[in-house]
């Protein structure tokens, strides 16, 4: 298989852009860093055996649930309709999916949105109070931005309700580490689990409070140099066709 023309998605770019030990900037494939080729090896087999590296979490099983209910939270707080792409869109650089986006069509799209379903209300803070933006997600933002007109992205943080089922899996975990048969008739389980409870769903927190957005503009010079990179990423994955 030849790796010449390989796209990339957005979301691997963190891991990709990762530098070698002592090195600012990656122009070669010798100062390639161990974290960026852990991650095209991945590549590598999946392009080659179609077998692909799952990673599985309540984080990312949420997030995948709540994506709906977080495009509408931030809908009804910004009263501008968010609609869920679908479209996969490509350019000689990238690939991938944005979240959504406002303007005709998402290749001529004037603003890119990417929606980051928070697991609780601490980790929803924790972005809040952060004074940086998450490099990894100005990268797939900018990749996003690229592949359209688009010069302005936000990121788009929500606090909504976790799935009753995901809630119930809690508890079950909670009983387990306490040795518990019957959970439901011990006093110190049952302040815990409504604990669980408050810590998972929000009704009580007005929809302006559990929503938070971080504007991210098209950054040229970024992509300038992870487009360096792309070149240094398709000689390691061909070289690996050889080991």
């Amino acid at each position: 298989m030849n790796f010449d023309k390989h796209l990339f998605h957005p979301s691997m770019l963190g891991k990709l852009m990762s530098n070698k030990q002592g090195k600012k900037d990656t122009t070669c494939l010798a100062e390639l860093g161990e974290t960026a080729k852990k991650a095209l090896q991945q590549i590598w087999i999946y392009e080659t055996y179609g077998r692909k590296k799952e990673i599985d979490s309540k984080f990312l099983e949420k997030g995948n649930e709540c994506e709906e209910d977080n495009i509408t939270l931030h809908s009804r707080v910004d009263q501008v309709f968010f609609k869920k792409n679908e479209e996969i869109i490509q350019n000689e650089y990238f690939i991938g999916t944005p979240d959504a986006y406002l303007g005709e069509t998402i290749y001529t799209a004037t603003e890119i949105e990417d929606f980051k379903t928070s697991w609780d209300i601490f980790t929803f803070h924790e972005a809040l109070f952060s004074k940086d933006v998450n490099s990894d997600y100005e990268l797939q933002l900018n990749a996003y931005m690229d592949m359209t007109t688009a010069r302005t992205s936000y990121l788009r943080y929500g606090l909504v309700n976790t799935p009753e089922k995901m809630i119930e899996d809690e508890k079950r975990k909670l009983a387990w580490k306490m040795g518990l048969i019957d959970p439901h008739s011990d006093e110190l389980y049952l302040k815990k689990a409504e604990m669980i409870e408050l810590s998972m769903k929000y009704d009580d927190i007005p929809l302006s409070k559990r929503v938070h957005k971080v504007r991210v503009d098209y950054n040229a010079d970024l992509m300038d140099s992870v487009k360096k990179r792309v070149l240094i990423w398709r000689e390691y994955l061909n070289s690996l066709n050889n080991d």
